[in-house]
């Protein structure tokens, strides 16, 4: 390892090795990065384009029916609306006159479900995975936004979801893209600070994790109601947020930010910690509805085995207990292979996410905090295409600062800052001395972080509903408030 290179598509744990049984596997190129194929139906996890197609079809069935069943019987879940808070009620009885039995029985039972701690949690080992995260915040956090938000929300069928709503994209204003994002950091710290208990019943980071599944269910209803010409096209974009899109999302906060995390430190994170990040993120994506292997109701899926995206995998039998890591790694990339194909929405998506927070790039004032602003943007491109690589950056027509001596300049500030976040990375695993101070301070940073988010956020929502409830929004209310 050297302490200078940075290079996203020669990873150490994605390189082939040198020996490999070529009747099973096959060398694949995807953006770039050279990908040992090895098919789901040759006991690999690979999966082709048309397996996975059917995915696309399929949403939250349990939820996105409930939903559909409030609206027919006169409660629909309105903008704003808490589910868990209209369960609780149900619980209660406040409903017994509104609703039929068989509804009610229903909600409660869906809520239940989320209140047991499946038999395949390993709590400890949700708690190592916690701590996993709260060691490598800083790498973690900067993964997830070059290297899985930027790109991932450049997919097009999710960037059409994003473009619809006006989530993340134009147009929405920098400022509530930055705001948003916020929410998404939100969402995340709630399930990491305090104590393992968050996520479960009751818990801060079990409510956040199913208030976003009914923004998702909302947003998905929301979506397939048009009419028109803004119609959603199901036959070319599937379902919104359907079963595939939730599992590459699910792999972008897990798996991905794993891969950010060892582009920065230059080596892989031990084998345990991996395991136990991907079970910690197993469970949160079950809490979101994406269902595992476990779930024997076949509705959930639509009647399709559940792609499982953080479990062992589907060839599991009494002598091959799986592999999660090489799961997780193969459904990521045949997602990436399935879906990855940039146009013109992808790179207003990600041209937009990476403007966050600065004025509009179309000003042609040449002011110094002009040019400043725009110093930044370049930066944040350039940081971007050194966390997902040429091909893809080129894809997405990431640009380049135009001087050429700026640009080493540019790339002169990512090096050093790609050095630093490297060294105090790999003290965080190396030097035992300090690493639980440094746990203990990325947790109060987080905790500290959400804190402030939970005082904010009910005003920002509470602006946002009333400004959607003149018109004042256009698109841009749609999503958080569906």
């Amino acid at each position: 390892m050297s302490l200078f290179v940075f290079n996203s598509l020669n990873l150490p744990s994605t390189r082939i090795p040198r020996q490999w049984p070529p009747e099973a596997t096959h060398e694949h190129s995807i953006f770039g990065q050279k990908v040992l194929w090895c098919p789901v139906s040759r006991s690999g996890s690979h999966f082709a384009g048309e397996e996975l197609e059917p995915y696309r079809h399929v949403g939250d069935f349990h939820l996105d029916d409930l939903l559909g069943r409030l609206h027919r019987e006169g409660v629909p879940l309105t903008a704003g609306g808490d589910l868990l808070e209209l369960i609780h009620k149900v619980e209660q009885g406040y409903y017994d006159s509104q609703l039929s039995d068989k509804l009610r029985t229903d909600l409660i039972s869906f809520l239940a479900k989320y209140k047991t701690v499946p038999r395949w949690v390993n709590v400890q080992q949700l708690e190592r995975g916690r701590q996993v995260f709260l060691m490598y915040a800083p790498a973690m956090g900067a993964s997830l936004y070059y290297r899985s938000l930027v790109p991932g929300f450049s997919i097009p069928q999710l960037a059409a979801v994003v473009q619809s709503t006006g989530y993340l994209a134009p147009p929405a204003s920098q400022e509530q893209v930055s705001n948003r994002l916020m929410d998404t950091g939100a969402m995340v710290s709630a399930c990491m600070v305090g104590s393992i208990e968050s996520l479960f019943d009751g818990g801060d980071g079990w409510k956040a994790a199913l208030h976003v599944r009914v923004l998702h269910a909302k947003v998905r209803r929301r979506l397939m109601q048009r009419q028109g010409s803004e119609r959603w096209d199901v036959a070319l974009l599937g379902v919104p947020i359907n079963q595939e899109d939730m599992a590459a999302t699910l792999l972008a906060f897990s798996i991905n930010t794993l891969y950010g995390v060892e582009f920065i430190a230059g080596v892989q994170l031990s084998r345990q910690d991996q395991l136990d990040y991907l079970a910690l993120w197993r469970y949160i994506g079950w809490l979101l509805g994406v269902p595992t292997a476990t779930d024997d109701d076949e509705r959930t899926t639509g009647g399709l085995r559940p792609l499982d995206p953080c479990g062992p995998g589907w060839n599991v039998s009494k002598v091959d207990k799986g592999d999660p890591v090489f799961h997780s790694r193969s459904v990521l990339e045949s997602i990436i292979a399935h879906l990855m194909k940039p146009n013109e929405s992808s790179v207003v998506v990600a041209r937009h996410l990476l403007a966050i927070g600065r004025t509009k790039l179309d000003n042609k004032n040449d002011s110094k905090g002009e040019r400043k602003r725009l110093a930044w943007f370049y930066f944040r491109c350039f940081q971007c295409r050194r966390f997902i690589g040429d091909p893809l950056a080129d894809a997405l027509r990431l640009p380049l600062h135009p001087s050429w001596w700026k640009r080493w300049l540019l790339f002169a500030a990512s090096t050093l800052y790609l050095w630093l976040l490297r060294l105090y990375t790999l003290a965080t695993m190396y030097v035992p001395p300090i690493q639980w101070r440094i746990q203990q301070y990325h947790a109060n940073m987080s905790f500290r972080f959400y804190d402030t988010w939970k005082d904010s956020h009910p005003t920002r929502m509470a602006k946002a509903l009333r400004q959607d409830s003149v018109g004042e929004t256009n698109r841009a209310s749609c999503c958080p408030f569906a």
